[in-house]
């Protein structure tokens, strides 16, 4: 399963384990130039042996293959949504479990976060443009990060999110502005010390590391989602 092989891969370059070309199988490239992490479709890839010498050649070139399969993971969310309505997007099965909308915006949160961290910008996107206070929000009633997160099911399922356009766009943003980032950083910068959002000193390395594992988890929920909808997914890939 793509998720699955995700990790196995993260695990892989974490560890020191198997070499670059025995990693699992991920649907994407970079441009070489760029270093930006380039998607070959999330729903209509090409045959396993062409996904081989793309993600090899991939990940050879990427400046950091960590940072290079977070690149990819936000790539992989944004496409996973592009094709759901307002009505899709905003489905629950029950009135406990979270919508598409509420995970995609809890991801572009922290990916704002990360993005801080990355460039050591003064403001978050969502605090320097007040999009809190856009949306209609309280922040301190938006939870851990003013993402959602450790609030309670009732609160969560609750929050006004805008309509889909509103949050593509600002998804769309902390999306493009951190695969910027991610592309630009090299082994070395992985140890310089950021802070976390419990206010202590961890590398760099472990937030983005954090992240990846932090995104593929709700971006699996997605894919579930979608599946109890009736779309497809990669489930089977």
């Amino acid at each position: 399963m793509a998720l699955f092989r995700l990790l196995d891969g993260v695990l892989t370059d974490l560890t020191g384990g198997l070499p670059h070309s025995q990693l699992a199988i991920l649907p994407g490239t970079t441009h070489a130039k760029s270093g930006h992490a380039a998607s070959v479709g999330y729903h209509d890839r090409g045959p396993d042996n062409q996904e081989d010498a793309v993600t090899e050649t991939a990940v050879r070139d990427a400046p950091n293959p960590t940072a290079f399969r977070m690149q990819q993971t936000y790539r992989w969310v944004g496409e996973v949504v592009a094709d759901l309505s307002g009505e899709q997007l905003r489905w629950q099965p029950n009135p406990t479990t979270p919508s598409i909308r509420f995970h995609l915006f809890h991801i572009a949160r922290w990916g704002d976060v990360l993005l801080q961290r990355l460039t050591g910008a003064d403001n978050q996107i969502w605090h320097a443009e007040g999009i809190a206070e856009r949306w209609g929000f309280d922040p301190a009633a938006l939870g851990v990060g003013e993402s959602g997160e450790m609030l309670d099911d009732e609160t969560a399922m609750a929050l006004p999110l805008p309509e889909r356009a509103v949050l593509f766009a600002y998804c769309d943003r902390v999306f493009g502005a951190v695969d910027q980032a991610l592309a630009a950083v090299e082994d070395e910068e992985m140890r310089r010390p950021v802070t976390d959002s419990d206010g202590l000193s961890v590398p760099l390395g472990a937030s983005i590391a954090g992240q990846l594992s932090h995104t593929a988890r709700h971006l699996g929920m997605i894919e579930c989602l979608r599946g109890m909808q009736g779309l497809r997914g990669t489930a089977t890939d």
